[in-house]
């Protein structure tokens, strides 16, 4: 693809997000009105954002469809309005198609506003709410929905239209926005989860197989799911690219054989990858980079990926996707051959880490694990990306790094051991399973009795690529998160007076050098007097007792004190400790503030 096709893509992107604003104000309209609605108007809001995204459609012919398909829709709201007036003029522009191209040029539609620091705040929401689209589309396909993401979405899209908000009121809804990304990221965790089960602790082939293939780039895991249905007795093998190596942790994707392996390291290796590998590549979303012109002919795209001459899937009226031109494809094409052995170990997720945080908090206690370093986002690429590497491969004793996002791959091979039988980089999955880190976080919170995050051991690095990294940010903006590092730039669309607020009001800093950082991130366990955390440990009743009894035995006479002389047997290692007091007769509340009493002593 040249630059020019490229840049009449991002145009026409751009004119697509500015109807669907318009859409969006027309909708936010009627329905103070009291006026009715299409169920499914803001999950199409939310797809139109997934398809404006930078980086993941490069179809002009599909973007055009869209954009007309979006001006009817608004059409049809509007006409139902009692009043329409004062509306801005994104809801009432209704050109035709002959018009796109030069509408899309015109500063009304790239530029949103002459206020530098007003047009910061936009760009942020903007980037978030697509981030947030990201979620509901793919829980959509799970069959699980939220109207408060949903309906957030709509009225703050019709928001960044209105010159009425100025600062103060934008910048509430900025913090918003993230306490909406973090609803929008546990109802897609509760959807995955509850359709392909909790992802468990895997050891993931990182090499080909023998035999034809399919290569699946992107992190929609109801696609991979359907594919892998239909590709069941086909002889061909399906393997998953980079940052979809979490899928390989979920039972219920991982029980089917033909889920080869996961090839790649981070985005950064697409093309490397792409024409090396030999069959079908099929793109779902959110990142597709231009492919060079050897790969086209092998490439499908779903969702909202696409790309100018490459065959699309759609989903038919009830939802679903025909594979079968792909899976056919892949046994005309070269067969792969086997690959040297490699492999990663992925699936840290809330749900494993849970049955980990007793012994984890043990070893906060006595200082073995003295600090956890958090590292999520995507891949910059290039040689930016060689910060995270330095960064990690000079560790301090004691640091164990977390990290959801294809940024895993600039230090998951670097042989950092582990401490005490629980490995240095824990990984767990994609951009929106950091999900799963801020759950890991609050049980940290929950177990040390403490009320704000930023008391914990815990430091934060978060590189901002694609959409779902800005949703991430304003949600660790929203939750407290002080001194976040955003690196290894800061993004573009912060200005240089919201870079200050910003770092005012939440400690938010531009990432240094890596050994600049390290001092600065660690800098308190060089001058610590007495290793380990001096949070409050508190035993709470959803601990299980086995965990219990191996990660805190000091607990075990106290336990038997209160009348619990079978905490030794198997049964009870799988029962928490309230279930285990009901069966005892003992009161939960009374056991556990007996127990945290005398701990404290």
């Amino acid at each position: 693809m040249n630059n020019a096709a490229n840049t009449e893509v991002s145009a026409l992107q751009k004119l697509l997000q500015y109807v669907t604003r318009g859409a969006a104000a027309v909708a936010d309209r009627l329905r103070a009105e009291g006026g009715e609605i299409p169920a499914d108007f803001d999950l199409f809001l939310a797809e139109n954002l997934t398809l404006a995204s930078p980086e993941t459609n490069y179809d002009p012919a599909r973007i055009t469809a869209r954009i007309t398909e979006t001006i009817d829709k608004k059409r049809e709201l509007y006409l139902k309005l009692a009043d329409g007036t004062g509306l801005p003029y994104a809801a009432l522009w209704d050109g035709s198609e002959g018009t796109y191209v030069s509408r899309a040029a015109s500063p009304e539609v790239h530029v949103l506003s002459d206020m530098e620091d007003i047009a910061s705040l936009r760009a942020l929401i903007l980037r978030a709410l697509s981030g947030i689209a990201e979620c509901l589309v793919e829980a959509k396909q799970f069959g699980r929905e939220d109207q408060d993401p949903e309906r957030f979405l709509e009225s703050a899209l019709s928001k960044t239209l209105d010159d009425a908000m100025t600062f103060n009121p934008l910048f509430n809804l900025l913090m918003e926005t993230g306490k909406m990304g973090l609803a929008a990221m546990a109802l897609l965790d509760g959807a995955r989860t509850q359709e392909l089960g909790n992802p468990e602790i895997t050891r993931i082939d990182a090499s080909s197989s023998e035999g034809p293939g399919i290569l699946v780039a992107g992190e929609n895991l109801h696609d991979l799911q359907e594919l892998l249905l239909q590709a069941q007795d086909s002889g061909v093998n399906v393997y998953t690219f980079a940052e979809n190596a979490s899928a390989h942790s979920y039972p219920h994707l991982k029980k089917h054989r033909h889920l080869a392996g996961n090839l790649g390291d981070g985005a950064r290796s697409q093309n490397e990858v792409f024409s090396s590998f030999p069959g079908p590549i099929l793109v779902t979303s959110p990142v597709l980079l231009p492919v060079p012109e050897d790969v086209t002919g092998r490439l499908f795209t779903t969702g909202s990926a696409g790309y100018p001459g490459c065959a699309h899937i759609g989903a038919d009226s009830e939802g679903r996707k025909d594979f079968s031109a792909l899976i056919e494809k892949a046994k005309e094409c070269p067969a792969l051959t086997e690959g040297d052995e490699s492999f990663l170990i992925g699936g840290f997720s809330r749900r494993q880490m849970d049955g980990l945080s007793g012994m984890v908090s043990s070893h906060v206690r006595d200082g073995a694990i003295r600090k956890f370093a958090v590292f999520a986002g995507s891949d910059c690429g290039g040689d930016a990306g060689d910060y995270y590497t330095e960064f990690a491969g000079d560790l301090p004793r004691g640091v164990i790094i977390l990290t959801a996002g294809d940024i895993k791959f600039r230090m998951n091979r670097l042989p950092l051991g582990d401490i005490l039988g629980i490995p240095r980089v824990l990984d767990a999955g994609g951009v929106q399973d950091a999900y799963s880190l801020i759950t890991i976080a609050k049980k940290q919170m929950e177990i040390f009795n403490l009320e704000d995050i930023d008391d914990l051991p815990f430091v934060w690095n978060l590189s901002c690529v694609r959409d779902a990294d800005y949703m991430v940010l304003l949600t660790l903006l929203w939750m407290g998160v002080r001194k976040l590092h955003v690196g290894p730039k800061m993004p573009a669309e912060i200005s240089p007076v919201i870079e200050q607020v910003l770092a005012n009001t939440f400690g938010l800093t531009e990432a240094g050098s890596p050994e600049e950082d390290r001092r600065l991130m660690f800098a308190d366990l060089e001058t610590r007097k007495k290793p380990g955390f001096n949070g409050k440990l508190t035993i709470t009743g959803d601990m299980l007792i086995g965990d219990i009894v191996r990660n805190f035995p000091e607990v075990v006479p106290l336990l038997l004190t209160c009348g619990m002389h079978c905490v030794g047997c198997g049964s009870s290692a799988y029962e928490s400790l309230a279930e285990a007091c009901q069966v005892h007769g003992l009161d939960p509340d009374e056991v556990i503030e007996y127990i945290n009493k005398e701990m404290e002593k």
